[in-house]
């Protein structure tokens, strides 16, 4: 499995397009391409050090791929060019979706959500471990839940519903074990919160 990671100037290219190429290349179905905005650690960012970029968004993508047996490119993409490059096909999918974000309403579904944010009172605490560990890592204490939560998902066409079920499957694998929950203490500093979103959220989505 080679995953390669495409320069920001090349992905400026990608998402501006040029007149002489109307159409996006065709790409073999076992090949993805992620954009993301990897300016926003420690979900993605440029590593000075290794020039290179590095984070929880970055590292997820290449174990879905993987889990998918699929090879794949990540592009920096800035995030009000995502939903443009993913429906001209420049990109396969747009990571870091926020649910609730219209523009990707049109032609374009939903993932299951791969992580929670926010502040409200919907969504509980995994357990009284994990809502310690998140009071010693964030040096303020959190109450049992989330207000406003906010989840996020990968976005990708309409038409692509079969990639995106297996996308969902291997989801739900990494996330029912222990190698999403190290992700997350690795980049966060605590173990992840409870994803699964309420029916009252899901009956809205858009979702194969």
């Amino acid at each position: 499995m080679i995953t390669k990671m495409i320069t920001p100037l090349l992905a400026a290219l990608i998402v501006l397009g040029c007149s002489s190429q109307p159409e996006p290349p065709r790409r073999p179905p076992d090949h993805l391409v992620f954009g993301l905005e990897t300016w926003r650690p420690p979900f993605a960012y440029w590593d000075s050090a290794t020039s290179a970029p590095v984070g929880f968004d970055i590292e997820l993508a290449t174990l879905l791929c993987r889990s998918c047996r699929w090879s794949c490119d990540i592009v920096p993409v800035p995030a009000e060019s995502l939903a443009v490059a993913l429906k001209r096909g420049e990109i396969d999918v747009a990571m870091r979706v926020a649910e609730g974000e219209t523009v990707y309403a049109q032609d374009l579904v939903l993932s299951h959500p791969y992580y929670l944010t926010g502040l409200g009172s919907n969504v509980q605490v995994v357990d009284s471990a994990t809502k310690a560990a998140v009071e010693r890592t964030a040096g303020r204490r959190i109450v049992d839940t989330v207000l406003s939560p906010e989840y996020y998902c990968l976005a990708m066409r309409s038409s692509d519903t079969h990639r995106l079920a297996r996308l969902n499957d291997a989801l739900a694998a990494l996330m029912g074990g222990y190698v999403y929950e190290r992700l997350h203490v690795k980049w966060f500093g605590y173990p992840p919160l409870n994803v699964a979103a309420p029916d009252s959220v899901t009956a809205s989505w858009n979702r194969p």
